[in-house]
């Protein structure tokens, strides 16, 4: 028997269209359905089809995760086609389903604000990690709220952080804004998110950690 001729395609509408043009010149009959990958023969020629595959997002893994640098970063950013990682943390509380991975390290000391505002549907989490390996990072702080909300942290010039965002729900990908800021001026007493007794006197201290600003007030 011989083996007939072999014509790649990229999707199943060349196929199709295809089978039209052999339908009308050659009077070969279409099949009603063609799955998305199948060999057909049709007056003995084989077409393959072969489905283009969308690339997820290049910082869909840990390891490809983007850098950011500078004291105030923004960038826009879509999960359509990431994943979770085998071994990825539980992002506030949840299994990784469309995550994101951001890596920055800031340029000094200081109180760092993270703002992830959605473009869309659904809503976002986000956490921030330290450490290099996606199986044991350290968790600083995270969130799973449904309206948008800033992440207040600690950080040090001499440290690299992970940034992770994913989405809330198993619903379509979405797309949103990340928002970076870092403050040079930080209270060091009392420390973030201490508890405080109403009544007592209380001392304030604050640092700034760029030298060519000058700090003249505490409130």
């Amino acid at each position: 028997m011989n083996t007939p001729p072999i014509l790649a395609v990229d999707s199943l509408d060349t196929v199709v269209s295809l089978c039209i043009i052999l339908n009308k010149v050659m009077k070969t009959p279409c099949p009603r359905a063609l799955p998305v990958i199948r060999i057909s023969l049709l007056c003995g020629l084989a077409l393959v089809a072969r489905p283009t595959l969308a690339a997820p997002p290049i910082n869909d893994n840990f390891t490809n995760r983007t850098a950011l640098a500078g004291l105030n970063v923004a960038a826009r950013a879509t999960n359509n086609f990431a994943t979770g990682e085998i071994g990825e943390p539980r992002h506030a509380g949840q299994g990784a389903m469309r995550s994101l991975w951001w890596s920055w390290r800031p340029p000094v000391d200081g109180l760092a604000e993270l703002l992830v505002t959605n473009v869309g549907a659904p809503q976002t989490r986000s956490a921030v990690y330290t450490g290099d390996v996606l199986t044991n990072l350290s968790l600083i702080i995270s969130n799973a709220a449904t309206t948008n909300r800033t992440l207040s942290f600690v950080v040090k010039g001499s440290e690299t952080y992970q940034l992770a965002v994913d989405q809330l729900t198993t619903a379509s990908p979405t797309a949103f804004d990340i928002n970076l800021t870092l403050n040079s001026f930080f209270f060091t007493h009392p420390t973030l998110n201490s508890r405080v007794t109403v009544g007592i006197a209380l001392a304030l201290a604050a640092t700034n950690s760029l030298p060519d600003q000058i700090m003249t007030r505490i409130d």
